[in-house]
């Protein structure tokens, strides 16, 4: 029975990775399908290869990047003037939101890796 349990847990698994591949704790991993769905529809879609840079650090600001799959690099210029990695972020997760909310120019530069 244990084992009939775990087959049925890990092939539901499977299929919830299909539906919702984003980690739980993402922005786009916490969304209902239908919400989630609508969310990426608003958007315009951009590809970006390693080392391109999706935003800059001290440029305004007025909308937000969905991260649908990959990984990015978020850096600062530090007051030495040498490029400080702040996080790390991957498919699932938002950027740029900060310029959006203050109004402020970009606090980071965000690199797709």
């Amino acid at each position: 029975m244990a084992s009939s349990a775990t087959r049925s847990a890990s092939a539901q698994s499977a299929l919830n990775l299909e539906r919702n591949p984003w980690p739980a704790a993402s922005l786009l991993g916490e969304l209902s399908t239908p919400t989630r769905d609508h969310l990426i529809t608003l958007g315009r879609r951009t590809h970006l290869t390693g080392g391109e840079r999706l935003l800059r650090e001290g440029e305004s600001g007025s909308h937000v990047f969905l991260l649908l799959s990959g990984w990015f690099k978020v850096l600062a210029m530090t007051e030495d003037h040498r490029e400080a990695l702040l996080a790390v972020r991957a498919g699932g997760d938002i950027v740029g939101e900060l310029a959006c909310f203050d109004a402020q120019p970009r606090v980071a530069t965000v690199v797709a890796s």
